[in-house]
C-alpha cells in the first residue's frame, strides 16, 4: 500500500528559508524482528498530517538539524528512523535517529510520529 498525501502546497509548504518540500520518506528499520518499513508523503496527494510534515521539513528548524541523533550504544532491538526530505531545488536533507534517544529534537519526533501513524508502502 502506498501512502500518498496531497495538498495544494503553495506558500504553506515554503519554510522560512524559502525551501519547498516535494516529498518526505521515513524508513523505520530494526526492532526485534529486524523489519524495514517505508512511509512516504508527497505534494501529489496529502492529507492534513502530510501537509504538516511537508511544512515542518521545509522549515528552518528541520533544515538546520544535524545529520544524526544516535546514542553511543545502538543495541537492544531499537528502531532506526531515517528521514529524507527532497526539495523543489533538487536538494535533500537526511536525518537519522533511533527510538528512545533522549536528545532527539522535537520537530524530528513530530515528523516521525505523523509519518509512522500511516500504513507503510509496499516494498
Amino acid at each position: 500500500m502506498v501512502l500518498s498525501i496531497a495538498v495544494d502546497a503553495g506558500p504553506a509548504v515554503a519554510g522560512a528559508c524559502g525551501a519547498r518540500t516535494e516529498s518526505v520518506l521515513v524508513q523505520r528499520a530494526g526492532g526485534l524482528a529486524g523489519t524495514v518499513e517505508r512511509f512516504v508523503v508527497n505534494r501529489a496527494g496529502a492529507d492534513a498530517a502530510g501537509a504538516k510534515v511537508l511544512a515542518l521539513t521545509a522549515g528552518q528548524r528541520f533544515r538546520q538539524l544535524q545529520a544524526s541523533y544516535l546514542p553511543a550504544d545502538l543495541c537492544c532491538d531499537r528502531f532506526v528512523y531515517t528521514v529524507v526530505a527532497r526539495y523543489a531545488d533538487g536538494s535533500s536533507k537526511t536525518v537519522t535517529t533511533t527510538d528512545a534517544t533522549p536528545f532527539t529534537p522535537p520537530p524530528l519526533l513530530v515528523i516521525i510520529r505523523l509519518m509512522t501513524e500511516k500504513e507503510p508502502i509496499a516494498t
